[in-house]
C-alpha cells in the first residue's frame, strides 16, 4: 500500500494549478460570504433554541416564612432584621428567574413553567429538552445554608432523557448560577452591612455574559466550516477522476501483472486522499483563523478539538474517495459514475449547511441535513465552537466514525476482485 500512496500523493502534487483552486476558492468565498451574509448566521434567533420546562414544587414566600421562625431566638432584635432584609434580597427562586427573564438568554432558551405531570409528558414527546425542578423546602434550605450555615443546602434537580449539546447549555447555566449564589453567599458572610455600604457593594448574579460554553457562531466562523468541509468533500470526487484515468490508460492492469492486491490499490487512494483532505482543511481554515480572527482568546485545546474533528472528517473524505474509486471499476459507464457522485456531493452541500445556513431550510430537510456527512461535521465543529466541550460532541465524533467505516467496507466490497479485474 506504501508504494501505491506514493504513487497518489505524487499525482496529486504534479497537479499544482488543481491544488491551488482548492484553497484559493474557499478562502474567496468565505471572505464573500462572511461579509455579504453576516445576518443570516450571526442575527438569527433559530440558530439555537432550547426548550425546558420548569417545575417549582416549593413556595419563595412560604419557604421564607419558615426560615424566619426557625431563627435561633437568642437573636438579638437589630441582627433579626437585618437576618430578615438579607434573606429576602437573597432568595435564590427569584434570582433564577431573574436570570432567565434576560433578554438576550430568552432570545434563545424558552422557559415553560409547568406542573410535573406536565413536565414528564412534554419531555416524554419531546417538546422540551431537560426539566428544572426547584424541589419543596429548596428556599428555606438554602437560605440556612446562605445565612446561618445551617444543614447541606439546597441542589436544583435537572432531568433529561438523554445528553445532548442543549442540555450541557442548560445544565452550564444552572452550574454557573449555583457558582454565583455560592459567590455572594461567601460574600455576605464575611462583609457586614457597613462594609458593604462604604465599599458599594452591590449583588448581582445572572447574565448571558456569565454562562459558560454559549458562545454564538458568527458569520466567518460559520461560512469557514461549512465550505472548508464541502471543498473537502470535492477532494473524493478528484481521487476518482485520477482513478478513472488510470482505468483508461490500463494503469491497474499493470499493477495487477506485479502481483499487488486489487485492497491495496484502493487502500492507497484512501491514504492519499486522506493527507490531501488533512492539509486542505488545516490551511483553509488556518489562514481564516488568522486572517480574519475568528478565534481570538482561544487556548491550545481547543485548536487540538479542531484538529481532531479535521482528522476524523478527513478519514470519511478517503473512505469516500474509495466507494467512488471502486464504483468506477465496478461499473463500466465512467461519466454516469463520475455525474452521481457529483451529485450527491451537490446534494450534500444543499442539505447539509455547506450552501446556506441549515437553518432556513424546512424542518424535516433540516433533520436530514444534519446526518448528512458534511452536515453532522459541521455540526460537530458549531458545538465545539460554543462549548468547548467534548461531552458535547463525542457521540457524533463516533457516529462519523461509524459512518467511515460503512463506507470503507463498501468500497472494499464492492471494488472488483483479481479474477473479475483481469
Amino acid at each position: 500500500m506504501k508504494t501505491f500512496f506514493k504513487k497518489d500523493f505524487l499525482v496529486y502534487w504534479r497537479d499544482r494549478k488543481e491544488i491551488l483552486i482548492s484553497l484559493c476558492a474557499p478562502l474567496l468565498l468565505i471572505l464573500v460570504l462572511g461579509f455579504a451574509l453576516p445576518d443570516w448566521v450571526e442575527s438569527s434567533s433559530n440558530t439555537l433554541q432550547i426548550e425546558v420546562a420548569l417545575v417549582k414544587e416549593d413556595s419563595p414566600e412560604e419557604g421564607l416564612t419558615t426560615f424566619l421562625e426557625d431563627t435561633p431566638q437568642e437573636l438579638e432584635e437589630d441582627h433579626k432584621a437585618e437576618l430578615s432584609e438579607g434573606a429576602r434580597n437573597l432568595i435564590p427562586e427569584l434570582t433564577l428567574q431573574a436570570l432567565f427573564s434576560e433578554e438576550e438568554l430568552q432570545s434563545f432558551v424558552q422557559i415553560h413553567e409547568v406542573s410535573s405531570e406536565e413536565a414528564d409528558s412534554m419531555l416524554a414527546e419531546g417538546e422540551v429538552e431537560a426539566i428544572i425542578t426547584l424541589p419543596t423546602g429548596y428556599t428555606a434550605t438554602a437560605l440556612d445554608r446562605v445565612l446561618l450555615d445551617r444543614g447541606d443546602g439546597a441542589s436544583i434537580q435537572l432531568v433529561a432523557e438523554e445528553s445532548s449539546l442543549m442540555v450541557d447549555i442548560v445544565e452550564d447555566i444552572l452550574q454557573q448560577f449555583m457558582d454565583e449564589v455560592n459567590k455572594q453567599t461567601t460574600l455576605h458572610q464575611i462583609l457586614s452591612s457597613e462594609a458593604q455600604a462604604l465599599s458599594g457593594y452591590s449583588p448581582e448574579i445572572g447574565g448571558v455574559e456569565q454562562i459558560n460554553g454559549v458562545e454564538m457562531v458568527s458569520a466567518f466562523q460559520y461560512f469557514t466550516m461549512a465550505l472548508s468541509i464541502l471543498f473537502a468533500l470535492f477532494i473524493a470526487i478528484t481521487t476518482a477522476t485520477k482513478a478513472r484515468t488510470e482505468k483508461r490508460e490500463q494503469v491497474f492492469h499493470r499493477i495487477l501483472i506485479t502481483g499487488a492486491h486489487p485492497r491495496d490499490y484502493v487502500l492507497g487512494k484512501a491514504a492519499s486522499t486522506f493527507c490531501m483532505s488533512m492539509l486542505q482543511l488545516v490551511i483553509v481554515i488556518t489562514v481564516s483563523t488568522i486572517g480574519f480572527q475568528l478565534f481570538p482568546g482561544a487556548n491550545v485545546t481547543f485548536f487540538l478539538g479542531i484538529i481532531l474533528i479535521i482528522t476524523v472528517f478527513s478519514c470519511f473524505i478517503a473512505s469516500l474517495a474509495s466507494l467512488f474509486t471502486a464504483a468506477l471499476f465496478r461499473f463500466d459507464n465512467d461519466e454516469a459514475v463520475i455525474g452521481l457522485a457529483t451529485l450527491l456531493i451537490v446534494l450534500f452541500g444543499t442539505f447539509g449547511g455547506s450552501f446556506i445556513p441549515i437553518y432556513v431550510l424546512p424542518e424535516w430537510l433540516q433533520q436530514v441535513g444534519w446526518w448528512t456527512p458534511n452536515g453532522l461535521t459541521l455540526s460537530i465543529f458549531i458545538s465545539w465552537i460554543q462549548t468547548g466541550s467534548i461531552s458535547a460532541i463525542w457521540m457524533s465524533l463516533l457516529s462519523l466514525l461509524l459512518m467511515t467505516l460503512v463506507v470503507l467496507c463498501m468500497s472494499l466490497w464492492m471494488f472488483p476482485k483479481r479474477r473479475r479485474a483481469e
